[in-house]
C-alpha cells in the first residue's frame, strides 16, 4: 500500500496516511497529537504511514503498540526511538538521527523522552506520560 503523499511539515506537524488519503492531521507539537491520533484512529486504521516532524522514544512507545503504523517519515528521530520502532517492524525514513529529543529551547532532554528512557514497564510508562500531560 504505497502512497504518493509527501510530507508537508509546513502544513502540519503530524499526519496519518492510509493509502493515498490523509486520515488525521495536527499542527500541535509534542505528544498531544500522537495521543489524539491514537484516540481518533485506533481500531479504524492499520498499516498506515505516519508523518511526524520530530519523533522520540515516548512517541514510539505510544503509537507503535497501537498498531496503526507500518512506516514512519520524520525530520528527526532519536536513536532510542529508531531502535524501538525498527525492532517492532516499523520502516523508518528520517532526515536525521539524534541522540535524544530536546525541549523546544534545546536546554534539556524532552520530559517524555526522559520518562520513556527511565520506564520499561508499559503500564507505568503510560501512567507517567498521562501525569505529565495533565500538568
Amino acid at each position: 500500500m504505497a502512497t504518493t503523499i509527501e510530507p508537508n511539515f509546513d502544513r502540519y506537524a503530524l499526519a496519518l496516511i492510509q493509502g493515498d488519503r490523509i486520515v488525521f492531521t495536527s499542527e500541535k507539537l509534542g505528544l498531544e497529537p500522537i495521543l489524539e491520533c491514537i484516540e481518533a484512529c485506533r481500531g479504524r486504521y492499520r498499516d498506515c504511514i505516519l508523518h511526524d516532524r520530530v519523533f522520540g522514544l515516548a512517541a514510539a512507545r505510544l503509537i507503535v503498540p497501537a498498531e496503526l503504523i507500518r512506516t514512519l517519515v520524520t525530520r528527526a528521530i532519536s536513536r532510542p526511538a529508531l531502535a524501538y520502532s525498527e525492532s517492532r517492524g516499523i520502516v523508518v525514513h528520517a532526515e536525521a538521527v539524534v541522540e535524544r529529543i530536546l525541549t523546544r529551547d534545546r536546554s534539556r532532554v524532552c520530559p517524555g523522552e526522559v520518562i520513556a528512557l527511565e520506564t520499561d514497564d508499559p503500564e507505568l510508562f503510560t501512567r507517567r506520560i498521562g501525569e505529565m500531560m495533565r500538568r
